[in-house]
């Protein structure tokens, strides 16, 4: 179930088919030892290649036929009667990418992972419902598109786009380095929260010093755990389900794990577990687009800066993933704040810092929720005070 590696560097939670770490930048990452993949899909990096591999092999295809094209144009020119009038070729309005190629050569393809309830899943009524499902439907709406899902499992998402087989993929995917695509602006900031049985006195991870805390196969949660309580906490890592039964029977102290998956798998348990913190680290999630496509990139971030901006994504959290709206918060001593509608870094600057010349500090700091550019920013989009 894990789909992660750890960064040599700074231990942190690295995606499998990322080349360098999301946290600090570093490319030495190494996989886990087969012992710890045990019943989990696939590494990521193994359909990462195939997909590659399609993806080149299409393109050595497409070689081919452009040398054959001139080689049978060169014989046909080569008699010495007189070549033909040559007709101009029709002129079309359609770009070489982005929504308006999308448009014109029909529906909008998204690669989707179908089993990831809340994110996206099968309705009970048929079709498809959850946050991202809303957020993609959002998007296609918003530029007029039909729009049709490519389902693959998660490992499956980003070769899929790298090879052509969709336009994009959505599916709760980090923004961080991958082979054949690129990353949008983020639709989602999360947290990483702290989960307890409703008896516990414990509120911070403070208080679970000396005690039994329960993670997912996950090294940037364990790292985020360490800061508070160094060396002194047993850990017991899962790589399946079972950490909230193991809470309930007391045979841990405590869980943490990602706050939208948290709420939803906790309608089992109601009545005998709560969240304790709801702001221990913040994530992001963003759109995987081709590389090659920074047309289709640049209109996917203008949609989700309409969406942000209208305040949409916000809603859609609340529905979804019942995500709290938050103007300024902390997550372990850590400032974080909401940029408000129409605000641009200098003046997020300006009001967070006293100093709108610090406005490229607050975009190096917030790379993995903005991007490359620091005008793809939205009203309530959550960002780091550096």
């Amino acid at each position: 179930m894990s789909k992660f590696d750890t960064c040599e560097a700074c231990g942190g939670r690295v995606p499998s088919n990322a080349i360098k770490c999301p946290h600090c930048g570093s490319t030495e990452l190494s996989e886990r030892s087969p012992a710890s993949m045990a019943g989990q899909p696939a590494p990521k990096r193994t359909g990462l290649f195939l997909g590659l591999g399609l993806f080149l092999s299409v393109g050595l295809l497409a070689a081919i036929g452009a040398v054959a094209a001139v080689t049978v144009l060169v014989f046909a020119n080569s008699g010495p009667s007189t070549p033909p009038a040559v007709t101009a070729a029709p002129t079309t309005s359609v770009k070489s990418g982005g929504f308006a190629a999308v448009k014109a050569r029909g529906k909008l393809r998204a690669a989707v992972d179908p089993d990831a309830a809340p994110f996206l899943s099968r309705a009970a009524s048929g079709g498809y419902e959850g946050y991202e499902y809303a957020v993609l439907a959002a998007i296609a709406g918003q530029r007029g598109v039909e729009f049709e899902l490519v389902e693959r499992d998660f490992s499956g998402l980003i070769p899929a786009v790298a090879a052509g087989e969709a336009d994009l993929a959505i599916g709760q995917l980090a923004p961080v380095g991958a082979i054949g695509v690129t990353w949008s602006v983020s639709y989602l900031q999360y947290e990483l929260c702290l989960i307890v049985p409703v008896s516990s006195p414990a509120q911070t991870l403070a208080d679970l010093r000396d005690k039994t805390i329960g993670v997912y196969d996950d090294p940037a949660a364990i790292a985020v755990i360490g800061e508070d309580l160094g060396g002194a906490w047993t850990r017991k890592t899962y790589a399946d389900y079972g950490y909230f039964d193991d809470l309930v029977a007391g045979r841990i102290d405590a869980v943490v794990y990602d706050c939208p998956l948290a709420k939803y798998e906790l309608r089992g348990y109601a009545g005998k577990l709560k969240i304790a913190d709801d702001a221990l680290a913040v994530r992001s999630y963003a759109v995987a687009v081709p590389e090659s496509d920074p047309e289709l990139k640049h209109d996917v971030d203008v949609v989700l800066r309409d969406l942000g901006g209208s305040g949409l994504l916000q809603k859609l959290a609340v529905q979804w993933l019942d995500a709290p709206i938050r103007d300024a918060y902390e997550t372990r001593g850590k400032r974080r704040a909401a940029l408000r509608s129409g605000e641009t870094l200098a003046a997020f600057a300006e009001r967070t810092l006293g100093d709108a010349g610090r406005a490229g500090d607050v975009h190096t700091a917030n790379r993995d929720v903005i991007g490359a550019d620091a005008e793809a920013v939205y009203g309530g989009m959550l960002l780091r005070i550096p």
